[in-house]
């Protein structure tokens, strides 16, 4: 009888302890909560025991999400973290490979590859917070290249003041998806992680591979049809001697003088060629060209056929012209050769004649 009163009792003081105990943190004191909770609709997005990227221990599996404060405190309140202390907190979770939500699955994630000191990256020391503000997962708002474009312009303002005005720029203003952005001439990859410097030679917009990425968007015919504007603006122009040049120039930028699209047509203020602001415009095509070419007046400007392949029904005499020098070339180059040798053969062998009948007698 004794014995089963104690074990009531027992019971009923561990059945009164519980919820007492319920709302407090463990008296060992957990480590805080190292990021914000603002905008964190579930942790287990996360910290899922199986599939989260920062998994939590097997036995907290199937406990609520609303007991998670109870035994780890969240941050400090009026405690401000330092950029490098947030970019750390970032960090912790994004340099995982498994973090698809920002990165592909890979060796490595695309925040890594930005902070890779091997890496030419040109942002690769800035923190997150700048772009992605204090409480990035509260925005809901899928990335896109005209928001890309707004966060650049926080520290770029006169380029994005003067890409806004810009066919690219007006284009993404108005809803369209094809127009260039910032990343896409200025990043390797794809992504505003991977941003290379302008002067270094792995740039997308480096003086020599300025065409090759320009050729991105403008040699693809689903895209270009779009807008009425040529594809073969790219193979036009690397047949021209200014491409030539830039391809077999030294990679020095001081070794590529010769004109790209961007000498002619701008780079952030691109403009529609019918534009009258726009330096490929009719009217300006000629002060366009003596950039480079002192003197050029209307008629030299004239001689440009506007990234126009020709033809016989599209400029004929430039097609005719052009099939006749590249005959004449191959057929002095071929016939010459092959007369060349003949000769040599037969200077040859009317030297070894009198060589032969004198050796005879």
């Amino acid at each position: 009888m004794n014995r089963l009163v104690a074990i009531v009792a027992l019971a009923a003081a561990v059945l009164m302890a519980a919820p007492a105990h319920a709302g407090k943190i463990p008296a060992e004191g957990p480590q805080r909560i190292p990021h914000t909770l603002q905008g964190t609709s579930t942790c287990l997005s996360c910290h899922d025991p199986v599939q989260g990227v920062r998994p939590a221990p097997a036995d907290h599996k199937g406990r609520p999400i609303s007991a998670c404060t109870l035994c780890h405190a969240p941050p400090e309140e009026g405690k401000a973290a330092t950029l490098q202390e947030s970019t750390e907190s970032c960090r912790s979770c994004h340099r995982n490979g498994n973090f698809s939500h920002v990165a592909d699955i890979g060796p490595k994630t695309d925040i890594q590859r930005q902070v890779d000191e091997d890496r030419a990256f040109a942002h690769h020391r800035i923190a997150c917070v700048p772009c992605h503000g204090e409480a990035p997962h509260a925005d809901t708002h899928k990335v896109t290249k005209r928001t890309v474009a707004t966060k650049c312009g926080q520290c770029h303002r006169d380029q994005l003041a003067i890409h806004r005005d810009s066919v690219h720029g007006r284009s993404l203003e108005a809803g369209g998806k094809d127009a260039a952005s910032c990343v896409d001439c200025h990043s390797t990859e794809g992504t505003p992680h991977s941003i290379v410097r302008v002067l270094s030679a792995t740039s997308p917009a480096y003086r020599s591979a300025v065409a090759a990425t320009c050729a991105r968007c403008h040699a693809r015919d689903e895209v270009m049809s779009k807008y009425g504007v040529p594809t073969e603006v790219y193979k036009t122009y690397m047949g021209t001697f200014h491409g030539k040049a830039n391809v077999l120039s030294k990679y020095e930028i001081t070794q590529h003088p010769k004109a790209t699209c961007i000498s002619c047509h701008g780079f952030h203020d691109v403009r529609e060629a019918a534009d009258p602001k726009s330096p490929v415009a009719p009217a300006n095509l000629a002060k366009t060209c003596g950039t480079c070419h002192p003197g050029a007046g209307q008629r030299f400007a004239a001689s440009w056929m506007g990234h126009k392949e020709a033809t016989p029904q599209q400029y004929p005499v430039v097609y005719w012209t052009e099939r006749f020098f590249f005959y004449l070339t191959a057929s002095v180059l071929t016939f010459g050769f092959i007369f060349m040798v003949l000769l040599d053969l037969v200077s040859t062998l009317l030297r070894r004649k009198p060589a032969t009948a004198e050796a005879k007698g």
